[in-house]
């Protein structure tokens, strides 16, 4: 069983490897490196439903929910982009509704402020992370009459 404890300790790993890093090239390379890790996308899911707003570059997210816990796809063509939803789907997949409701804001807000993930792009490239995680957030809420208590 998935719980906020193993959020918490994927991103503090996450921040102390991005932190590691010597520069911006490095942090690219690596966000490109996550993105390449993504699993594929159906085009079928590639739907107006899914599709993050704010985002610059095409981002579409989608959520299945298997025995109360939420996992989440993700696609983007920009590569960049992809590393923020591989790192988001690492840190939701596998969470229960009050968990991934309730528990992750903070946690990601503290990961964006200790990774300084969004430091070193574009102001429109920087809001991605955050307006995919808001979405993934509103897709879960969507299911919650689904959620079994």
């Amino acid at each position: 069983m998935r719980d906020i404890d193993d959020v918490n300790n994927y991103l503090n790993e996450l921040i102390e490897d991005l932190n590691s890093l010597e520069d911006r090239h490095s942090l690219l390379e690596t966000l490109i490196e996550f993105g390449q890790e993504l699993k594929q996308f159906d085009n079928d899911k590639i739907i107006i439903e899914n599709k993050v707003p704010g985002c610059i570059s095409q981002v579409y997210i989608c959520v299945n929910l298997i025995d109360g816990k939420f996992y989440f796809k993700g696609y983007s063509g920009s590569q960049i982009v992809k590393g923020y939803i591989y790192i988001l789907i690492n840190a939701l997949n596998g969470l229960n509704y009050g968990n991934l409701i309730n528990n992750t804001r903070d946690l990601i807000e503290n990961f964006v402020q200790k990774s300084q993930i969004n430091s070193n792009f574009t102001a429109s490239r920087s809001d991605a992370f955050a307006n995919i995680y808001a979405f993934m957030i509103k897709k879960a809420i969507s299911l919650k009459d689904k959620v079994k208590n």
